[in-house]
């Protein structure tokens, strides 16, 4: 059974209806980290309000479900059996046509301080003045068993579009579905302010144990707990809330109703705070699910890349000593991943160049990658791989990752390939674990992509989180050299540390 994995990169938060250029940034990195989930040998779990108000999400799933379909023909692509690629995670609810009424209902009905759900994806939701067309709808999604009723107060083609992938996919998903959602394990509840308890006092065993391994000694990170401290010290009751639309929109923050924005007078100290919020909060779902590995990534679309991981990195370590590390972390050590390193000699953003190169083959390479799972040498390629992280042999990890990643270029020729002024670049961020602590530094990566140099934060272990086994020598390996043992050239180049 492949590993069930979650990726941060799909929070709707990150791929709002209002830009398209965030909207392709983030769609590129689903993209990629889909298909390399996949030829890594997982499938992929979303968080119920993610598949219904993610756009990157839905823009991805759209290749997907088509690769799927046509690999596995049948009317009824469930009949079969196999798990999908891609399955829901049901919270409080039986069915997604659930999720679907229960979230137009709090985006169209205030709760007891004023507040209504605040939709990324549908700005229709957003209008006051068209509440009552879409309580309509809950009535009619309810007795018509269909998002019909939803999709048809949508305004654009390309949305309503994502609607009918969305409810062909999940549509039938229902929590007896066991092709279609996940069955939890969920695990105690801890709050965002319980997690990053340890970074409000400087003599906590959180602040003591970051002093040690030097993680606080940039005046970024002293900056970015100070931040965090001086909003709970504003907060009525001094608690972070987990409620993150008070950290986006014009609510009260202060009992004088000022806003967190008001509080910090900083929007680069309040994206700092954004970035460990949105982490902490992805970890909450994911301990709510408590089957799931997961990817917790920076935003490739970050105005500031280096302050964003620096953040997630403080919030990951404080939350690791209230939820303790997971059994893999016990045993060895665990993978913590950085933003893409996209680079393109053409003018223009180089993730939205990339998600408009990637997207006219994603279907035909996501079908390619889910045909190669089913042959005997790819299975015994990655049963290598899967091995060298179980015996915790990093040379011979490097060498399974090599041979693997060397099938999926092959594969993938003809369908993807950098493009003639640039590629991506993968590269392994590595976060070493002491005494439950996550410690993530980081490390810049430079790496020649297609004749042209890029910098940037390693991103993708080609492990893909089936076990990131990383010795102590191998984490000072990578801290010393910046780049080494480009592996094969497929999306671009996976660049990994020599030991040495």
């Amino acid at each position: 059974m492949p590993n069930l994995l979650y990726l941060e990169s799909m929070d709707s938060v990150r791929s709002s209806w209002g830009s398209s250029e965030r909207r392709d940034q983030a769609a590129a990195q689903v993209a990629v980290e889909a298909l390399l989930a996949f030829a890594f040998g997982n499938r992929l779990v979303v968080q119920q309000s993610y598949a219904l108000d993610s756009y990157a999400f839905q823009k991805v799933l759209k290749p997907i479900s088509q690769a799927y379909e046509e690999v596995h023909s049948s009317s009824n692509m469930w009949a079969t059996g196999r798990p999908a690629p891609v399955q829901l995670h049901l919270h409080r609810a039986r069915t997604f046509l659930d999720v679907v009424a229960n979230t137009i209902e709090r985006a169209t009905t205030a709760t007891s301080d004023g507040g209504y759900f605040y939709s990324s994806l549908y700005p229709e939701l957003n209008a006051r003045e068209r509440h009552g067309d879409f309580q309509v709808a809950v009535r009619k999604i309810a007795d018509s068993g269909s998002l019909n009723a939803f999709r048809n107060l949508i305004d654009d083609y390309d949305r309503r579009e994502l609607i009918d992938i969305l409810d062909k996919w999940f549509g039938p998903a229902h929590v007896e579905n066991a092709e279609l959602v996940v069955t939890p394990k969920e695990k105690p509840y801890h709050s965002i302010d319980d997690m990053l308890m340890g970074l409000y006092r400087d003599d906590s065993r959180v602040m003591t144990e970051l002093n040690k391994h030097e993680v606080l000694g940039s005046e970024s990170s002293k900056h970015i707990i100070q931040a965090v401290r001086r909003l709970r010290t504003a907060a009525p009751g001094q608690k972070l809330p987990n409620d993150r639309s008070l950290y986006y929109g014009d609510r009260a923050w202060t009992a004088d109703g000022r806003t967190a924005l008001d509080v910090l007078k900083s929007e680069a100290d309040l994206d700092a705070v954004r970035e460990m919020v949105n982490t902490l909060y992805n970890r909450i779902v994911v301990r709510s699910i408590g089957t799931s590995d997961a990817f917790y990534t920076t935003d490739l679309g970050s105005k500031d890349p280096e302050r964003d991981a620096l953040a997630q990195s403080l919030a990951l370590s404080a939350s690791a000593h209230v939820l303790g590390p997971s059994a893999r972390a016990q045993r060895n050590h665990e993978l913590t991943i950085f933003p893409a390193s996209v680079t393109f000699q053409a003018p223009g953003d180089a993730a939205v160049a990339f998600w408009r190169q990637f997207e006219g083959n994603a279907k035909s390479a996501f079908a390619k990658v889910f045909e190669m799972a089913d042959d005997q040498e790819w299975r015994r390629s990655l049963h290598n791989v899967k091995g060298a992280v179980m015996l915790g042999d990093m040379g011979a990890l490097e060498d399974a990752t090599a041979a693997h990643v060397a099938l999926l270029a092959d594969g993938l020729a003809g369908i993807l390939a950098p493009g003639p002024g640039g590629g991506v670049q993968f590269a392994s961020g590595l976060a070493g674990v002491a005494g439950g602590l996550a410690v993530n530094p980081i490390v810049p990566v430079i790496a020649q992509v297609s004749g042209g140099w890029t910098t940037g934060l390693g991103i993708l272990s080609a492990t893909l989180s089936i076990g990131g086994v990383v010795s102590p020598r191998a984490w000072r390996a990578l801290q010393r050299q910046w780049a080494a043992n480009a592996l094969k050239k497929s999306l671009g180049e996976f660049v990994t540390a020599e030991e040495g």
